[in-house]
């Protein structure tokens, strides 16, 4: 969450073009089909895909009242 903290949290130095998110900003992670639901011989690459959903939804819980929007995609 380090990372995507600094994306979101103002006053953090990140990347000049992430730097001051603002209402109508959005953040879309990528995860995995196996982020939803668990396959077998593959528990370590689908503990980190549930993990990426996870944070998404957590992430979008403490910006969503800022405008910024946090998605997760799993193709």
């Amino acid at each position: 969450m380090t990372c995507l903290k600094s994306q979101l949290i103002p006053g953090v130095r990140t990347r000049a073009e992430i730097q001051n998110m603002n209402e109508l900003s959005s953040v879309i992670n990528a995860s995995s089909i196996a982020g939803l639901m668990g396959f077998p011989k593959n528990a370590v690459y689908t503990a980190a895909k549930h993990g990426v959903v996870g944070i998404t939804k957590s992430a979008a819980k403490e910006v969503g009242d800022r405008g910024i929007r946090v998605n997760c995609i799993a193709p």
